[in-house]
């Protein structure tokens, strides 16, 4: 007999979700849009046990037997056999109090949110002040809040364009320009509703998207930008939206001394996040330390070695560069179509549109060709596993630059699940949180890096333990904080310069 939800679980004791994986996190939502609060969850997982999912504890099953009386139980995993498995646990406790996912009357709709936009919400909220931007009064800024005070974020008050502040349902409204009184960095504002007008108030505030303020529906730490159409590589991008500059490439420093151009996907990109990116930072030591250097980032976000190999020989070869140094590695797994390692996603999608959209008559192609069915071709299929292509990438890339006396060195980037037992506490969050990090992703990314590292050869570095040392530096699965970009600046410094890639008095 289905149970009524309310019922059970609005008795005034603490709700348990036993199950830390997929079905516990799609239940915590959905008790949380009837607004029901889950205090924590339980899971048999000693990894798992100790760390927090969505802000919520993990503790132990022998946790519950200590308090049992306080708590209602709701089993929340997916196979029939574990969840005998647990009643049978049970029962033998003499436990009664409980029941599964199943047993719940009522379901709810899906939230209207990325549940990673939600966790990048709660990573803010460790050492930011929360503010909504919007109408208190209406119903879904209410329902916002209460979601977010269920998975036990604070929002600090709300703002909205009004010129007296007043309280409405407990929450505290204040003119949006009541926000400029925060210290800098010190918050970080949710835009929920008239986004187009909002955000022009708040750029004229002086505040940037995604540092200082983020959409809800689209909550990212990337800086926005216009991406364009690329004929080799599927998409690029113009350096701070100016026509005239190199598309796909940032520029800093000097002309007059050793040229180094950066490759590699979003990790490397200089304009992508509201911080400094490493290359940003490379440049700057070598400046502080008398160096004479100009640095060309042309890191671009999505990017895979395949990319890299093409716009160094499209791009980066005509420059006559002194160094390139590529930071590669994570993109490769997952950003190609299968089969057809050159070819993006992106370009797949884009050509699977314009074949949709044209038709060829017969007497309109002067070379007498006929379209075929397939309308393009992807070139001839090769089923190599995506590390032996990043492997010949990388010797391709190697070759090439030595064939126009170009120093190349590879660097085998860090990624968070590479970890293993050395997580700190809120690696091990993002690492339990972000969907993308499945069993399987895992597998995958350990065998392409496990293959990626036998290469052999000394302009492949493996930078793989850079901050094993170091937690807290992970914002996702590969990206890092401007504190994470200043460890690999420095390493990147200390190796160019103590291995004399880059000399000081040559341009002294």
């Amino acid at each position: 007999m289905r149970i009524e939800t309310e019922t059970l679980l609005c008795n005034g004791k603490k709700n348990v979700l036993w199950g830390a994986g997929e079905k516990g996190i799609e239940m915590l939502f959905s008790l949380a849009t009837f607004g029901i609060r889950i205090d924590c969850f339980c899971d048999s997982d000693v990894k798992k046990q100790k760390q927090r999912l969505y802000n919520k504890q993990v503790i132990a099953p022998e946790k519950l037997l200590e308090e049992m009386q306080e708590y209602n139980l709701i089993i929340a995993v997916e196979k029939a056999a574990y969840i005998q498995e647990i009643i049978s646990w049970l029962q033998e406790q003499s436990i009664k109090n409980y029941l599964t996912w199943q047993d719940i009357g009522k379901s709810a709709e899906p939230i209207r949110i990325h549940r990673n936009y939600i966790y990048s919400i709660i990573l803010d909220s460790y050492d930011k002040k929360l503010v909504i931007y919007g109408d208190a009064k209406k119903q879904d800024i209410q329902a916002l809040k209460q979601l977010l005070n269920l998975l036990d974020i604070e929002i600090a008050y709300f703002i909205d364009d009004i010129e007296t502040e007043y309280e409405w349902m407990g929450s505290l409204v204040k003119p949006v320009y009541d926000v400029l009184y925060e210290k800098k960095d010190d918050f970080k504002i949710i835009v929920t509703s008239d986004k187009t007008k909002a955000l022009n108030v708040l750029d004229d505030m002086g505040l940037i998207l995604n540092r200082d303020y983020s959409i809800y529906d689209k909550y990212t730490k990337n800086i926005p930008r216009a991406y364009i159409l690329d004929i080799q590589l599927g998409y690029n991008f113009y350096s701070e939206g100016k026509p005239d500059a190199m598309p796909g490439f940032t520029q800093i420093g000097e002309d007059n001394g050793y040229k180094i151009v950066l490759l590699g996907g979003s990790t490397t990109d200089g304009t992508l996040f509201p911080f400094k990116s490493w290359g940003e930072l490379l440049y700057e030591k070598f400046k502080q330390n008398g160096y004479s250097v100009k640095i060309i980032n042309g890191g671009c976000g999505g990017y895979s070695s395949s990319q890299e190999l093409i716009k160094l020989i499209r791009d980066v070869i005509p420059m006559r560069p002194d160094i390139v140094i590529d930071y590669t590695g994570v993109n490769d797994l997952l950003r190609s179509v299968e089969g057809h390692p050159f070819v993006s996603l992106y370009q797949k999608e884009l050509f699977d549109h314009i074949s949709s959209q044209s038709r060829f008559k017969e007497n309109d192609i002067s070379l007498k060709l006929k379209m075929r069915q397939a309308e393009y071709t992807l070139g001839v299929e090769h089923n190599h596993p995506s590390w032996c292509q990043f492997t010949d990438n990388i010797r391709m890339m190697n070759r090439i630059c030595c064939e126009f006396g170009i120093v190349y060195r590879a660097f085998l980037q860090p990624h968070l699940t590479l970890k293993r037992e050395r997580f700190s506490t809120q690696e091990r969050e993002v690492a339990e949180n972000e969907e993308r990090i499945t069993e399987e992703y895992i597998s995958k990314m350990d065998e392409f890096y496990t293959h990626a590292r036998q290469l052999g050869e000394a302009y492949l570095e493996d930078i793989t333990p850079l901050f094993d040392e170091r937690g807290d530096v992970y914002f996702d699965r590969c990206h890092v904080t401007e504190e994470g970009n200043e460890i690999i600046a420095q390493y990147m410094y200390e190796y160019l310069t103590t291995k004399g890639i880059v000399k000081l008095q040559s341009f002294s």
